[in-house]
């Protein structure tokens, strides 16, 4: 009984530290949001200084429940970072709701959840939106940047997975104490997104563009302030530079590190890096090659590039359609898949987690060769450990049955969908990307109704916490219903 009173207790002080900082999080974003509507009094100020005082307020309250214990294992991190998510997605669902940005719920419940994923599926038209707005929605997308960057830095090597994770984990950049890793991270989140900004403003976008670009960029989310992303700028000089953005957005945060230490013999030994490069030239040269008779030499150069870094980065920037030949289609489906870096900002089912495979077939290979050799599977010059292949199989699995399941569910809601449609729209919400295969909407049979925006939530939100979190959180709350109301009725049906 003693020991199911403190369980209890624990399940409350994680309920109460996640909900205040949800609270406080949206606070700060509906803050910076007010100032951005202070220029012109109308709804939205009202609403977002109403947002920043009560949400802030009650922040601040719930503040008093917390444990004083600072330590989390790594079940507790993992249920306080999908409540943190969860209760901010509805926070900001309501407050779509409030601004007029949504008129149903489903409708801003993907809205909220598509920010905090930072995928940049979206059923809105950026320019009927005013700029505090705006910014809210790039603000939500920062967050769920960094909030990513904290589940691979700190929750998983709690749970004792940084092996999986190749350098995302050196300690060069990692401390053992989780606030200085906090701070390390949070300066260079900061400053990346600082820089960026910089780049953007002097390549010809205003500073209010830069600034939402930035926070989009950085993070990998993909919103624009403009209905033909980066199109709608017709700037070749801003496609260059948002490209390179997208391109650095897909590097493990540890080898910008390295960059910024000058520490490139490290960099060079990094072999997820390597195939990240790999991949990055080769998808530039296949794109270039497609449309080599479309535009000029350098254009298609450029736009390859930016396809390629925008689809590893799993940002979702565009500048052309996404309307390709079954060819390119393979090619863009197998891109948006693989994803970003481990160690960054982006979504995806992780190059790491590809090269891994690649090692472990080759083993597999030469131990049928040669029975009686002894093969480790190496990455970076690291050996990989069995039970870490074993996961790796099972995240697989699990990865592949999402995307199917995400794809029958919407092939069933969408009735005038194609086959490709509905596997490039389940994988892009798992991928955290956005765009899919046929978005244009004369062409795409995929219609935004209530079943396509819910289950395209659910898979946006597995994606960006890589299904770790929701697994804790699905397992503790079962061991909470097995401990109290299952429990009771066990002993009332003895009783009787």
């Amino acid at each position: 009984m003693a020991t199911s009173k403190a369980d209890e207790k624990r399940t409350k002080s994680i309920i109460a530290i996640a909900a205040s900082l949800s609270l406080i999080e949206v606070s700060i974003l509906s803050l910076f949001s007010f100032f951005a509507s202070v220029t012109s009094i109308d709804r939205n100020f009202a609403i977002f200084l109403i947002y920043t005082i009560s949400t802030g307020a009650l922040g601040f309250l719930g503040r008093q429940f917390f444990s004083k214990r600072r330590e989390f294992n790594a079940s507790e991190i993992f249920q306080i970072i999908a409540l943190n998510y969860g209760v901010v997605i509805v926070l900001c669902s309501a407050l779509y709701l409030s601004l007029g940005v949504s008129t149903s719920f489903d409708g801003a419940l993907l809205e909220s959840v598509s920010g905090l994923s930072t995928t940049s599926l979206t059923n809105v038209v950026p320019e009927s939106l005013g700029k505090s707005v705006l910014l809210f929605r790039s603000l939500t997308q920062w967050l769920g940047g960094i909030g990513a960057l904290i589940m691979v830095f700190v929750a998983l090597p709690e749970a004792g997975r940084a092996e999986e994770f190749d350098v995302a984990f050196a300690k060069s950049f990692t401390s053992q104490k989780v606030s200085e890793t906090l701070l390390r991270l949070a300066k260079l989140y900061v400053l990346l997104t600082l820089g960026t900004c910089v780049a953007f403003v002097i390549s010809g976008m205003t500073i209010f563009e830069g600034l939402c670009h930035s926070l989009t960029s950085v993070s990998s989310g993909g919103f624009s302030t403009k209905s033909m992303s980066i199109a709608g700028f017709g700037s070749s000089t801003i496609e260059w530079v948002v490209a390179i953005a997208m391109f650095f957005t897909g590097i493990n945060v540890v080898i910008l590190w390295w960059m910024w230490k000058r520490k490139f013999s490290r960099i060079a030994k990094n072999s997820e890096f390597r195939i990240y490069l790999l991949l990055v030239v080769t998808a530039t040269i296949l794109f270039s090659f497609w449309r080599r008779d479309v535009e000029s030499f350098w254009a298609v150069i450029r736009k390859g590039f930016f396809l390629s870094s925008s689809l590893l980065s799993t940002t979702g920037f565009s500048t052309i359609s996404w309307d390709f030949p079954s060819g390119m289609a393979v090619m863009v489906l197998l891109l948006l898949g693989v994803g970003a870096m481990a160690g960054s900002s982006g979504g995806g089912y992780g190059s790491a987690r590809v090269l891994q495979h690649y090692r472990f077939a080759r083993r597999e290979l030469t131990q049928q060769l040669k029975p009686s050799s002894v093969r480790v599977v190496k990455v970076s010059g690291k050996v990989i450990d069995e039970r870490a292949l074993h996961r790796l199989h099972g995240f697989t699995a699990i990865f592949i049955s999402l995307v199917a399941a995400g794809a029958f569910i919407i092939a069933l809601a969408n009735p005038n969908s194609t086959p490709i449609e509905v596997l490039s729209f389940s994988l892009t919400c798992l991928a955290t990307a956005g765009p899919f295969i046929a978005t244009s909407p004369v062409d795409s049979g995929i219609e935004f109704n209530t079943v396509t925006h819910i289950v395209s939530s659910m898979l946006m939100l597995l994606g960006r916490l890589s299904i770790f979190p929701i697994a804790y959180l699905g397992i503790a709350f079962l061991r909470t219903l097995r401990e109290g109301p299952f429990r009771r009725i066990g002993y009332w049906a003895g009783r009787s």
